[in-house]
């Protein structure tokens, strides 16, 4: 909605179609699965999902900040509702949706997956 509602500045002049489809894509990183022949939606999901690839201490990193913004949550609801998404990108038949995403990132992400599982399992 922040995305339509900022592009829609008539200052701005971006086209309708324009504005609909950045919307579209913001909307897809949510869940991460874009249609089959949604090129675009799979370029930006696999950006948008990269950082889970990185090195195990930049993966580090991207963890503590993402705990930092949860830091009102419990150190028990935190472990509870991250293993679920964990889990579910575990469970994922793949976690990329194009081959260079694939290629580079999907063997390290699921290292880094689940080792933070497995951590917090511990």
């Amino acid at each position: 909605a922040l995305a339509r509602d900022v592009l829609t500045d008539p200052r701005l002049a971006v086209p309708a179609d324009v504005v609909d489809e950045v919307a579209r894509l913001v909307l897809l990183t949510a869940a991460h699965d874009p249609a089959p022949h949604d090129a675009a939606g799979a370029v930006l999901s696999d950006a948008d999902l990269e950082v889970l690839g990185r090195s195990p201490e930049a993966y580090a990193r991207y963890v503590a900040a993402v705990r930092q913004d949860y830091a009102h949550v419990s150190d028990a609801d935190w472990a509870r509702g991250r293993g679920a998404v964990l889990d579910a990108l575990l469970d994922a038949e793949r976690l990329y949706r194009t081959a260079p995403g694939r290629t580079r990132w999907e063997a390290a992400a699921r290292r880094n997956l689940a080792a933070e599982r497995a951590a917090l399992s511990a």
